[in-house]
This record gives C-alpha cells, sequence and structure tokens, in this order.
C-alpha cells in the first residue's frame, strides 16, 4: 500500500469529482476535482465492516488446519475488497 499520492475518484454520495490526497497514509487534504474523472469508473466511499466472517476467499475459519499464513491471505483480500475491519467468526461444529 502507498503511503502518499493522490486519488481522484467519484464521490460515493453526492456523485461529484473529488482529489484525495494522501501524506505518510494519511488523508491530508480533500478537494473539488476536474469533472474528466468521472470517466475513469473509479469511486471512494467509507470503508465496509463486517461483523461475521466464517471464512473468506477459500479460507474456512472453523478448519481445524487453519494457518496464521491462511489467515493473513483471508484479511488481505478482505481488506482489498473495501473491509476495513471485521469480527471472525466460527460455526458450531463437532469434537
Amino acid at each position: 500500500m502507498n503511503d502518499s499520492g493522490v486519488i481522484e475518484a467519484i464521490h460515493y454520495e453526492t456523485n461529484m469529482p473529488v482529489r484525495i490526497e494522501i501524506r505518510d497514509g494519511l488523508i491530508s487534504h480533500l478537494s473539488g476535482a476536474a469533472d474528466s474523472i468521472r470517466n475513469n469508473g473509479i469511486f471512494v466511499a467509507p470503508g465496509l465492516i463486517d461483523n461475521q466472517v466464517n471464512g473468506y476467499k477459500g479460507v474456512d475459519f472453523s478448519d481445524p488446519r487453519l494457518t496464521t499464513g491462511k489467515m493473513k491471505m483471508a484479511v488481505e483480500a478482505l481488506r482489498k475488497d473495501g473491509v476495513t475491519s471485521f469480527f471472525p467468526t466460527v460455526i458450531t461444529g463437532s469434537h
């Protein structure tokens, strides 16, 4: 993930073009952007919160063979898909 840069996108709620400047991993400035960015197809919205995730992208959190590596893979995939926080859950199973 890049710690600094600029994102130009359409605001999900207002449908207006915005320019987001990021410095050291934090939003440093937010302003309007040129109308021409409407064609880039990028929208910006708050991150998603999922309060029950049993697994993701083929990783089952209830699998007794679950490894740290598999868990990291699922977390990275969730983050890439816009989930900023989640609660990992397991399903009831037999011993």
